[in-house]
């Protein structure tokens, strides 16, 4: 029988394998050897537990998702503001804020996604850049703008193309 699962102190050696502490450190609190934690953590460790812990992360970058997305409207605020009134400066500033901004969001959706291979494409710096152009470019022809997002959505959606 696993020594793990014997042990009097499984639900807390549970717990930091699933905490994704190091196999080495737990094995040394709680004086096991690697070999039967790894073995334990692999054969033994309750995929229930697994699953919660996933679900739990996936709830927490969600959070973080939706705060930066009202970061971003207030940003988008403060760049209409900006261009009301003709201010160069700070609507170059919000432009450089919202790139970010878009930046740490498709990196975020990236990690959260089921990894297609477009993923990668789409929080890419230099992607990011190419947005980011295009809609400075053509956002003096708003039609022309929604033509090209609509068009570079549906490239990006899928079972499109």
């Amino acid at each position: 029988m696993c020594t793990v699962c014997r042990h009097p102190r499984r639900k807390e050696v549970n717990q930091r394998l699933i905490g994704g502490s190091p196999i080495r450190e737990i094995a040394a609190e709680f004086v096991l050897s690697r070999a039967a934690v790894d073995r334990h953590k692999r054969e033994h460790l309750p995929s229930s537990m697994v699953e919660a812990r996933k679900a739990e992360d996936g709830a927490e970058a969600s959070s973080l998702v939706q705060q930066l997305r009202a970061l971003h409207r207030e940003t988008l605020s403060v760049l209409d503001d900006a261009k009301k009134v003709q201010d160069s400066g700070v609507i170059l500033r919000a432009i450089t804020r919202l790139e970010k901004q878009l930046e740490l969001e498709a990196r975020l959706i990236g990690e959260l996604s089921d990894g297609e291979p477009d993923t990668a494409v789409l929080i890419s710096p230099e992607w990011t850049v190419i947005r980011s152009t295009l809609r400075l470019v053509l956002e003096p022809w708003p039609e022309a703008l929604q033509a090209c997002a609509a068009a570079l959505a549906a490239l990006t959606t899928p079972g499109a193309a």
